[in-house]
C-alpha cells in the first residue's frame, strides 16, 4: 500500500451521525491528517466488506463517535476489529463524545477504558482528538497577561509623582493625602509659603491636576478625587481643607 493510499484515522460511527462526523472529517482534513470515511471511499460497485477489512489491517488510529443514537450494528463490529488491532500493534481507538451525546452514554465496558475525547463541554476537545490521532500533544498557549496601562505621571512643572502613585497603590491614604498637598505646594510654586491662595489655585496647572485626580480615581477605584466631588476650592481662607477633604473623602 502506497503513502497515499495511508490514511490517519478511521472514522467509526453510526450512519446517523453520519453528517456531524462528516464536518469532523473536513476539519481533520484542514488540520493535514487524512481521514477514512465511508461515505468518501467506499467505491460503488464493491464489496464494501473486503474494502474495510483491508483498512482497518493498515490503519493508524481509528476514533469511535458516540452520539444520542448510540453506537450502530456495523459501528460495532468495526470498534471490536480495532480493539483487537489496539492490541497487536498499539493502533489508539479513541473514543469521541458528539455534542448531543447523552449526559450519561452507554459505551461498552471495554471502551469506556480508553481516554474519552468529549465535545460536549470540553473547547479543546478537537486538538485532544488530533493528538489521539498523531501522538503529537497540542502546543499550549501561554497565558496572556493583562496589559498593565503605566500610569501617566505628567507635570508641567517637573514634579515627581512616583511617591504619590506609590502611597496610593499601597492603600495609604492619609500619607497620600499629606503628599498630594506636598506635590500641589510643588506645582504651584508655594512650598516656602506652605498653603495655597485663590491666586496660585486659578493657575494651577492644568496638566498636573489631571495627573493627581487620575491617579487617585485609578487606585481609589473611583471613591475619590478632585473629579469624583466637586472642583477645587479657591476661598482662600479654606482650600487646602477642602480640597484635601475632597481627596480623603
Amino acid at each position: 500500500m502506497s503513502d497515499e493510499d495511508q490514511f490517519d484515522v478511521f472514522l467509526c460511527h453510526n450512519s446517523k451521525d453520519k453528517p456531524e462526523v462528516e464536518e469532523f472529517a473536513h476539519e481533520l482534513e484542514k488540520q493535514g491528517i487524512k481521514p477514512w470515511l465511508d461515505k468518501w471511499e467506499l467505491r460503488p460497485g464493491l464489496a464494501w466488506q473486503s474494502l474495510l477489512e483491508e483498512q482497518i489491517e493498515n490503519i493508524k488510529s481509528a476514533a469511535v463517535f458516540v452520539g444520542s443514537s448510540g453506537l450502530g450494528p456495523w459501528q460495532s463490529t468495526e470498534m471490536r476489529a480495532f480493539l483487537n488491532e489496539f492490541v497487536e500493534r498499539g493502533c489508539p481507538v479513541i473514543p469521541v463524545l458528539l455534542r448531543n451525546t447523552p449526559q450519561q452514554p452507554k459505551l461498552p465496558i471495554f471502551l469506556k477504558g480508553h481516554t474519552w475525547v468529549d465535545f460536549r463541554t470540553n473547547t479543546e476537545a478537537m486538538e485532544n482528538l488530533i493528538w489521539g490521532i498523531t501522538g503529537k500533544r497540542p502546543e499550549r498557549q501561554p497565558k496572556l497577561q493583562p496589559v498593565i496601562q503605566a500610569d501617566d505621571l505628567s507635570s508641567e512643572k517637573g514634579v515627581n509623582y512616583k511617591q504619590l502613585r506609590d502611597l496610593l497603590a499601597a492603600g495609604k491614604w492619609k500619607e497620600a493625602d499629606q503628599e498630594t498637598f506636598a506635590v500641589m505646594l510643588k506645582a504651584s510654586s508655594r512650598e516656602d509659603k506652605g498653603w495655597l491662595n485663590e491666586t496660585s489655585i486659578n493657575n494651577f496647572p492644568c496638566t498636573d491636576l489631571r495627573t493627581i485626580d487620575q491617579l487617585w480615581v485609578k487606585y481609589s477605584n473611583g471613591r475619590f478625587g478632585f473629579s469624583v466631588k466637586f472642583a477645587v476650592i479657591t476661598t482662600s481662607g479654606d482650600v487646602i481643607a477642602k480640597s484635601r477633604l475632597k481627596i480623603s473623602g
